[in-house]
């Protein structure tokens, strides 16, 4: 899919005019990242338990001592990269970046890319049916699905507790009077 966009770059106005059509633009090519990358990711899994079943490594060499296997002893496929993340988020109970994940998945002894883990944790939230953990505020957090977050403010921190929220309108006029009675004026 190879589109073009004539953009004057001298003139404003066409350049914002042409803007949504570059947005979408990127977009779908976004959206056709991601669909390969999720194919890259069946593929590569397919691939990793075919070798384990020919008793191969990469390239097709044979491993030194394959012992037979047994078509009724056949080796379980290696875990998908999107298991082992919902795993570690779940896990882990918090708010967790992807290269959190990724260190916790390297400690444990699993070989995988960084790119692959934060790929991974994007399809768990985004894509997956059902979905399996949720973003989190903050750029490239994520969470459990039942995990909920802890107030920011001191004003969600009293909405969560179920007191009204202050009126902004009105709030500077209120804090205006108590501070002339305070400083001994009238009121």
């Amino acid at each position: 899919m190879n589109e073009t966009l004539l953009i004057d770059f001298a003139n404003r106005a066409d350049v914002r005019a042409k803007l949504p059509e570059a947005r979408r633009i990127l977009e779908a090519k976004a959206e056709t990242v991601r669909v390969a990358n999720d194919e890259y990711q069946d593929w590569a899994g397919y691939v990793e338990m075919l070798e384990q079943r020919a008793g191969t490594r990469d390239g097709g060499v044979p491993t030194p001592a394959a012992p037979a296997v047994r078509d009724d002893e056949a080796p379980k496929p290696a875990e998908a990269p999107t298991d082992l993340v919902v795993e570690v988020v779940d896990r882990e109970d918090r708010k967790i970046r992807a290269q959190d994940v990724w260190a916790i998945l390297r400690d444990e002894g699993h070989e995988l890319e960084k790119v692959a883990v934060s790929n991974a944790l994007f399809y768990a939230a985004k894509r997956s049916k059902p979905l399996r953990v949720k973003q989190a505020n903050g750029r490239g957090y994520y969470a459990p699905l039942g995990f909920v977050e802890p107030p920011t403010t001191d004003d969600e921190a009293a909405a969560a507790n179920g007191f009204p929220a202050p009126d902004p309108l009105h709030a500077s006029a209120a804090a205006g009077d108590l501070h002339r009675r305070l400083d001994g004026g009238g009121a």
